[in-house]
Formats: structure tokens, C-alpha cells, sequence
């Protein structure tokens, strides 16, 4: 018995030193890098290739090179390593859908349960991603990705650009990119499973007098005064990952930027510098 538990701990550890939805890895014996967007059947994973093109490979044929330490509103989850709730989640293969993000998570499982469920915190993790709800910032340092279409646009091959404001509304998983070039249009990030960008380094950014809008993250009801208002970053608040807004109704208040991976707001167009 006492073998038996410490293979299960072996099991366990195995599991969670493994890639995991969202994490830069390469593959062994190679310098190409890519993200796992998604797990397949048992150890297998399917890996966007930074280079260009989709593979599906085994979780053990892969070297984590930068992990992904949060969790999104939005990811698709099922229950993690160390998972202790029996059959609140409707049973071993249910997914569901993250609902609030942090070190405690709620979600809402396919059988139309909810749940509060722990990710990182005193190092336990209740949930594993199984597919990421992948985004990109304003700010965030991009080049061309796997499915570019648009010519040299960008400038080039390898020419890089900043995202600086989302598209028009009504053009979900559409950005603004300014080119280094000087060069400004819209791009497809996780639009219909298209990737017209590759983000380089993720830095995503405010100023003051930026204009906002509620994120991905939102979860302060009418504060803004509904779902399409607008506000102005007016100073970062006290905490480093929370800035504080006025938004047009009048309403003042601060959100997170950052904080466990969480945003609140998304900047739609910076102030002029």
C-alpha cells in the first residue's frame, strides 16, 4: 500500500511538472517555440509553432520554457491534480468554463453547476486548462503569425509592431497593430481560430488619459454604467497591478490591471503623447 501511494505521488508530480495549456514550450532536440492551445486525447496536446504551423505531440516530447502561471475568464477546464470534490463537477471527463480568475476561481461546469475551485493557492491546483481563452493587450510587442495574409504590411517578414487599440465594435478577436514602420491596421488574434499575429513579449500597458472599456475580467455589475461605457484612466491606485478610472456617467473607482493575471478593463485607444 505504502508503494502503491508513492507511485501515486510520482503520478501526480509527473502531472503537473508536464506542459499545460498556455505554456511556451519546444520540443526536445529543437530551438522552435510554441504555445500548447489545447489538450487532445490522453497525453497529447495540440502546439501552435511560432514558426508557422499546428501540431499534435505528446506532452512528454515537450520542455516548458516559459510556463503560464494564470488563469483566464473564459478558460475551459477540467478538474486538476489536486482535485478532492468527488462528483461536484458532474464526474472525471466534465468541462467547464472559468467564470471569476485568481488564486480562487469559480467556475461553472457544463451540468450547469458552480464551483469555487483553487489555483495556486497554498500550491494546490483544483483545475487543469484544457482549452485557453487566448488574448492579447494593448501594448503587447507582435509579428507577423501562422496565418498572415496581408502581404508586407508589417513591413516584412520578421518586422515588428504594437497593438495600440482594439478594432471597430463588432469585430470580435480583431486589433490595431502600428507597425514599426509607422504602418496602422486590424489583425485577427484568436478570431474564427485565426492568428494573423505572434505576440513577442507581452507588456501589456496604460497611461493616463487612456480611454477604457470593461475587460475580459469584469465582474463589478453596472459600475461603469453598462456593458459598451467608457472611462479615462485617471492614476494608478496604491496597489501596482490596479489603476483607477473616471467613467463618463461620473462613477470613479479602481480596477485590476494585472493583478493574479486578471483585467478588468481593456484600453481602447491611448491618450495622445
Amino acid at each position: 500500500q505504502e508503494q502503491q501511494q508513492q507511485q501515486e505521488q510520482q503520478e501526480q508530480q509527473d502531472a503537473k511538472s508536464m506542459a499545460k495549456v498556455g505554456d511556451f514550450v519546444k520540443r526536445d532536440g529543437q530551438d522552435t517555440v510554441g504555445t500548447v492551445l489545447k489538450l487532445e486525447r490522453g497525453d497529447d496536446v495540440l502546439v501552435m509553432w511560432h514558426a508557422g504551423g499546428r501540431e499534435t505531440l505528446s506532452r512528454r516530447a515537450l520542455r516548458v520554457v516559459s510556463a503560464r502561471h494564470h488563469l483566464h475568464v473564459g478558460d475551459r477546464v477540467r478538474r486538476g491534480p489536486d482535485w478532492r470534490w468527488g462528483q461536484q463537477d458532474g464526474g472525471s471527463d466534465t468541462l467547464g468554463t472559468v467564470i471569476e480568475a485568481g488564486s480562487v476561481a469559480r467556475v461553472r461546469w457544463d451540468t450547469g453547476s458552480t464551483d469555487t475551485c483553487s489555483w495556486g493557492r497554498q500550491g494546490k491546483y483544483d483545475l487543469e486548462v484544457v482549452e485557453a481563452m487566448l488574448r492579447i493587450h494593448c501594448g503587447d510587442r507582435v509579428r507577423r503569425g501562422i496565418d498572415w495574409k496581408w502581404g508586407d504590411q508589417d513591413g516584412g517578414r520578421g518586422r515588428l509592431g504594437t497593438v495600440v487599440a482594439l478594432a471597430p465594435s463588432g469585430k470580435t478577436g480583431w486589433y490595431k497593430v502600428q507597425w514599426d514602420s509607422g504602418e496602422v491596421q486590424a489583425y485577427r488574434y484568436n478570431n474564427e481560430d485565426c492568428y494573423d499575429l505572434d505576440i513577442v513579449e507581452s507588456r501589456p500597458m496604460h497611461g493616463v488619459g487612456d480611454r477604457v472599456t470593461r475587460g475580459p475580467d469584469w465582474k463589478w455589475g453596472k459600475q461603469d454604467g453598462g456593458a459598451g461605457s467608457f472611462g479615462v484612466v485617471t492614476a494608478r491606485a496604491t496597489r501596482t497591478e490596479w489603476i483607477q478610472v473616471r467613467w463618463d456617467n461620473g462613477s470613479s473607482n479602481c480596477y485590476r490591471f494585472g493583478e493574479q493575471g486578471c483585467y478588468d478593463l481593456t484600453v481602447h485607444t491611448h491618450a495622445p503623447s
